[in-house]
């Protein structure tokens, strides 16, 4: 597959990964049963805007090579590549650590399920919410992958990297 395809398909897989955590987001920052929010719900609202933030970048940052009015070099799509890397490598340590873990999401249901049913229905959507990134965050990270191939190969270097070498000789 052409570089400029990995690319389309990278920057669908952003989108796809942005489209999965937007409803997350207002979920949890506009939609909770009240307007004054625990400290569990504060603080992941909090990082959601965050990774939110994150993921924006990552988008901003592969938008210049995908303009399809302009010719890219190589080293435009490497740093563009890079940023978008470097984005979602910040937006994955922060939604490990900050929204997506076990401690966060306990945290989100226990005191839901001391403030009533409203509470309880909603930490159950959040959670699930939560739960139904993680595809579109793996599909982000094969595009990735699959750009940084595609440049290898464009640019000759995946059959002399000792990544590849080392693949041949185990096989």
């Amino acid at each position: 597959m052409p570089l400029i395809s990995d690319l389309r398909s990278l920057w669908c897989a952003l989108h796809d990964l942005r489209d999965a955590v937007l409803p997350v987001r207002l979920l949890v920052v506009e939609d909770r049963p009240e307007t004054v929010a625990p400290h569990p719900v504060q603080a992941l609202s909090d990082s959601l805007d965050d990774v939110f933030g994150r993921l924006q970048e990552a988008i901003d940052s592969l938008a210049p090579v995908l303009d399809d009015n302009e010719p890219r070099s190589n080293e435009q799509v490497v740093t563009a590549l890079a940023r978008c890397n470097q984005a979602m490598l910040e937006f994955c340590r922060e939604w490990t650590a900050e929204v997506g873990s076990h401690h966060r999401l306990g945290q989100l249901t226990r005191s839901a399920i001391e403030r009533g049913p409203a509470w309880r229905s909603w930490a159950k959507s959040t959670v699930a919410g939560v739960h139904g990134c993680e595809t579109p965050r793996y599909r982000v990270q094969l595009a990735l992958l699959a750009c940084w191939q595609a440049l290898a190969e464009l640019t000759g270097t995946a059959e002399t990297s000792p990544c590849t070498s080392a693949a041949t000789k185990e096989r």
